[in-house]
């Protein structure tokens, strides 16, 4: 097990596994994400998130070149640029339910929201969309 400063400071209620193995993502409680060095177990970077609300999901996109999260809170999906550890694009989910499960395609074109109504809703969103104002 590998231990480290996030034992001792913060706690996690949601973590994601980047797929370039050297970055582990967590969002605490308060709604504080943050960007972990596997090796080294130090903090990358962090940020609270903006409004109030749980987050529900977090996902790295598997294609470890484009460098993205995905992070479900509210009715808010934020895209990440875990490289350059900025926003990259936030998508506002329109409709009743909040997205409470996010996924990207195994190719990382797609992202696909899950939200528990009375029965289920998927949405999708291509990836390169997101970047060109769609």
């Amino acid at each position: 097990m590998i231990q480290g400063e996030w034992d001792e400071q913060h706690d996690a209620s949601t973590v994601a596994y980047a797929p370039d193995g050297k970055t582990v993502a967590t969002v605490s409680s308060d709604g504080t994400f943050r960007f972990w060095d596997i090796a080294t177990t130090k903090l990358l970077h962090q940020e609270r998130l903006v409004g109030e609300g749980n987050v529900s999901s977090i996902a790295f996109s598997p294609d470890a070149a484009s460098h993205l999260l995905a992070i479900a809170w509210e009715r808010t999906i934020d895209i990440w640029d875990v490289a350059h550890r900025r926003l990259a694009r936030r998508i506002v989910v329109d409709g009743q339910y909040r997205p409470d499960s996010l996924v990207f395609s195994p190719d990382g074109a797609t992202l696909a929201a899950g939200a528990a109504t009375v029965g289920a809703e998927i949405r999708l969103w291509r990836v390169s969309d997101t970047f060109n104002g769609s």
